[in-house]
C-alpha cells in the first residue's frame, strides 16, 4: 500500500512539532535568566551597600558597645531610653519643622524659577547653568561660604540688609536660639532651589503647548492656565520633587556640622547630629544606631505617605 506524499509531510510536520515546542521553551527560559542577570549588578550594590548596613544598624540597635571590647546585647532597651530622652524628641522636632520649612521653599522657588526659565530666553543655558551651581557644590564648601556671609561683623548678608535701613545688631544669625534654624532654612532652599528648578523644567518641557495656548484661546488667564492646565500635568513631577526634598531634609547633617554643629543651646540639634554625638562623641553606639533606624522608619513613612497622595490625586485626575 503506497502512503500519499501528504500524508508523509504531515507526519513529518507532527514529528518536529515537538522538538520545535521545546526549543521555544529552552529559548524563553535563556531569555528569562538573562533579564535576571541584567538585574544582578544593581542588585548586589543595593544588597551590599543599602540592605546589608541597615540590617547591621538594626542589630547594633539592639546592643551596648562603646566601639571596643565586647558587644553586650541588650534588646529594646535602646529604643525605651530614645523614647524617654528628651534631646531625641528636640532633635526630631528641629528636623521636622527644616523639613517641612525647606520643602515648601525648594517646591515654591523651583517652580518659580522652572515658570521663568520655560519662557524660552536666549540665556537660557547660562541662567539654568547658574542656578544649578549650588547643587554641585559640597555641603562643607557651602556651610563655610554662608558661615562667612552670615558673620556679624564682616558678613555680606548683614551689610545688604543695612542698606535698606535695618537694625541689623539684632541679626546674630548663628549665634541666636531663636534664628539659627532659619538660617540654616535658607541656605538649605539656596543650595537644592536650582535643583528642583531643573526637574520641574523638564516636567514643563513635556506638556503639548496646544494644550495651554488652547485654554487662552477660550479666555483663561495666566493663573487659570497654570491652575487648570499645567499645575494638574506637573503633579507626577511634584511627587519626584517633594520625595526627593523631604528625603534629603530629614537626612540633613553636613550643613548643620559645619555652621553650628547643633548649636547655639541645641537650637539646630537635628537627629543625625545627635546620633553623631551619641556615637563619634558618647561613644554609645548601640543607642546611636537605635535613634538612626527611628530615623529610617520616619524617612519611609513619610515617602509611602506622599506616594499613596500621589496615587490618590492622580485617580481623581483620571475621573475628572
Amino acid at each position: 500500500m503506497t502512503v500519499p506524499v501528504e500524508a508523509h509531510a504531515g507526519i513529518a510536520k507532527r514529528a518536529k512539532a515537538p522538538n520545535a515546542a521545546r526549543v521555544r521553551s529552552r529559548s524563553n527560559i535563556r531569555g528569562g535568566w538573562s533579564r535576571y542577570l541584567y538585574v544582578l549588578p544593581g542588585l548586589l550594590l543595593y544588597v551590599i551597600f543599602v540592605l546589608l548596613p541597615l540590617l547591621g544598624a538594626f542589630a547594633l540597635s539592639l546592643t551596648r558597645w562603646s566601639g571596643v571590647g565586647p558587644i553586650h546585647f541588650n534588646g529594646l532597651t535602646n529604643y525605651a531610653n530614645a523614647f524617654h530622652d528628651g534631646m531625641v524628641g528636640t532633635a526630631f522636632e528641629h528636623t521636622l519643622i527644616y523639613s517641612a520649612g525647606t520643602t515648601v521653599g525648594k517646591l515654591a522657588i523651583g517652580l518659580g524659577l522652572a515658570l521663568l526659565a520655560d519662557k524660552g530666553t536666549r540665556m537660557l543655558a547660562a541662567y539654568r547653568t547658574i542656578l544649578f551651581i549650588p547643587a554641585l557644590m559640597s555641603f562643607v564648601a557651602v556651610g563655610i561660604l554662608w558661615s562667612w556671609l552670615y558673620n556679624p561683623e564682616i558678613g555680606l548678608v548683614d551689610h545688604v540688609i543695612s542698606l535698606f535701613g535695618v537694625n541689623t545688631y539684632s541679626l546674630t544669625w548663628l549665634g541666636s536660639p531663636h534664628q539659627a534654624l532659619a538660617a540654616l532654612m535658607i541656605v538649605e532652599v539656596w543650595k537644592w532651589a536650582g535643583y528642583t528648578m531643573v526637574i520641574f523644567l523638564a516636567g514643563l518641557q513635556t506638556i503639548p503647548r496646544e494644550l495651554p495656548e488652547a485654554a487662552r484661546v477660550d479666555g483663561a488667564s495666566r493663573f487659570g492656565v497654570f491652575r487648570h492646565v499645567t499645575w494638574p500635568l506637573l503633579r507626577p513631577i511634584t511627587v519626584i520633587n517633594l520625595i526627593i526634598a523631604v528625603a534629603g531634609s530629614l537626612n540633613v547633617f553636613d550643613l548643620v556640622y559645619v555652621m553650628t554643629s547643633g548649636g547655639p543651646f541645641n537650637a539646630t540639634q537635628t537627629v543625625m547630629t545627635y546620633v553623631y554625638q551619641q556615637a563619634f562623641s558618647d561613644y554609645n553606639f548601640g543607642y546611636a544606631a537605635a535613634i538612626a533606624v527611628l530615623l529610617f522608619i520616619l524617612v519611609t513613612v513619610v515617602t509611602l505617605v506622599c506616594l499613596r497622595w500621589f496615587r490618590s490625586t492622580a485617580y481623581e485626575g483620571r475621573r475628572g
